[in-house]
């Protein structure tokens, strides 16, 4: 959900100079690898993600995730099976999903350390300055899905800092990212541009990158801000909602 974060940072940019709705799309390309006796092929996958009024929409191939400032709301959609569901701000696990996913989360939230650098460079002409993270997920004595991450994050944009930091904040406890960590990423002065990321996994390494490839203002679809039409709402999310 590395994703998630890039683009809700340059939305938000966006939108605070846009009088129009804000429509992005990003690329994210992983490299081919080896595991389980087999090759798994590279990947391209494309999320989108609108910004409106305090009102923020991240949508991939199998979920929908809504940020609703104006109704103090937090809607997830699981988009495989038409269900989804809500919960008030600022976000809490224990009102969004059920008692085992709770549990597991509260078990296992990703630790990590943001390095500031002096390094700059230009990016789509913005002004950049480069950030380096490394996270990872405690398990037992050791780490799993520990990622190390390079942020291009830029000044350049004026964004409206109240609205991004709530969301932000939100977004945060979606990722399940510890409270230091969360802490530790306030380091990163401006907004991540772009991002290259290398996991490592049970003795090797997948690299992959994540790029914004279009900005359009037009006007949303109507129900672009809510849960999609002839969808359930469930009680509370599983494990099985979150992952994907």
């Amino acid at each position: 959900m590395k994703t998630l974060v890039v683009m809700l940072a340059v939305s938000l940019a966006i939108a605070s100079v846009a009088a129009a709705d804000v429509c992005i799309k990003q690329e994210t390309l992983t490299d081919e690898y080896y595991y389980g006796g087999r090759i798994r092929p590279a990947q391209e996958t494309v999320a989108e993600m609108w910004f409106g009024e305090k009102k923020w929409v991240y949508i991939t191939e199998h979920r929908k995730i809504v940020v609703d400032l104006t109704k103090n709301s937090l809607l997830f959609a699981n988009l495989d099976d038409s269900t989804y569901a809500e919960t008030t701000l600022p976000l809490d696990w224990a009102n969004l999903a059920d008692e085992q996913t709770v549990g597991f989360l509260q078990q296992y939230p990703r630790k990590g350390t943001v390095e500031s650098t002096d390094e700059t460079k230009k990016i789509d002409g913005r002004q950049c300055r480069l950030f380096k993270t490394t996270s990872w997920i405690p398990v037992d004595q050791g780490k799993y899905d520990e990622r190390d991450e390079s942020i291009w994050a830029s000044t350049d944009l004026p964004i409206d800092w109240e609205s991004y930091g709530e969301i932000q904040s939100n977004i945060f406890t979606l990722m399940n990212y510890g409270d230091e960590y969360a802490e530790e990423l306030k380091k990163i002065n401006g907004l991540p541009i772009s991002l290259d990321a290398e996991v490592f996994i049970k003795g090797f390494s997948v690299k992959s990158t994540e790029r914004i490839q279009e900005v359009i203002e037009k006007d949303p679809p109507a129900d672009i801000y809510s849960a999609p039409k002839g969808f359930t709402k469930k009680e509370k999310l599983s494990m099985q909602d979150i992952r994907g």
